[in-house]
């Protein structure tokens, strides 16, 4: 039953992760863990680091619903 809910959880966050990384919106671009993720990877890095975090979480949340 927890790992449904807690699945589920994940694959919306994942889902937001992505938004962020492809749309970039400045609400959250702006914040300080984003603009330090910039400063070390810059623009196309934090892009990408986002994105292989939303896969590793979206598989996580994919094998939690499996189970």
């Amino acid at each position: 039953m927890w790992g449904v809910v807690i699945g589920l959880l994940l694959i919306f966050y994942a889902l937001f992760i992505l938004y962020v990384s492809v749309k970039r919106p400045e609400l959250v671009w702006d914040t300080y863990k984003i603009k330090y993720f910039r400063r070390i990877f810059g623009e196309k890095g934090a892009s990408v680091f986002l994105f292989i975090c939303f896969v590793i979480i979206a598989i996580i949340g994919i094998v939690l619903l499996n189970k």
